[in-house]
């Protein structure tokens, strides 16, 4: 999958989910926790916060719910944090050589003679690898 891919996947999954901010409700039941993930504002009808995992009993017994929306964004949450942390640290990578000043000294001789940096010798290619 391209970068551009990845990205647009990301996007459309967040777009999907319930709008953040989350936080996780914890509710105590005698010796038992129960913990729930909800929205930290409130919801205008509910005048609580909007539940993003849900518990409930019905004539079966005790569920969870979720829309399916969430729980794919949830569910891919760690993927996609690893692959936009490895892309910071890849264009950090890629950019930490314009900010060393060694980079600018003229260090490299061409054919001709002309002195010229690294940044003239490889920085279209370093700017190029940060995109």
């Amino acid at each position: 999958m391209s970068e551009q891919n990845k990205i647009d996947e990301i996007k459309e999954a967040l777009a999907a989910a319930t709008p953040g901010p989350w936080k996780v409700s914890i509710t105590s039941v005698g010796r038992h926790e129960e913990r729930l993930i909800a929205t930290e504002y409130d919801h205008p009808q509910l005048h609580g916060p909007n539940g993003i995992v849900n518990h409930g009993y019905g004539l079966d017994g005790e569920f969870v719910y979720i829309k399916p929306e969430d729980a794919h964004f949830i569910a891919k949450s760690p993927e996609y944090i690893t692959y936009l942390l490895q892309e910071v640290e890849r264009k950090d990578e890629a950019l930490s050589f314009f900010a060393d000043d060694d980079n600018y000294m003229p260090t490299y001789e061409s054919p001709t003679g002309t002195m010229f940096s690294a940044v003239e010798k490889e920085g279209r290619k370093r700017a190029r690898e940060a995109l």
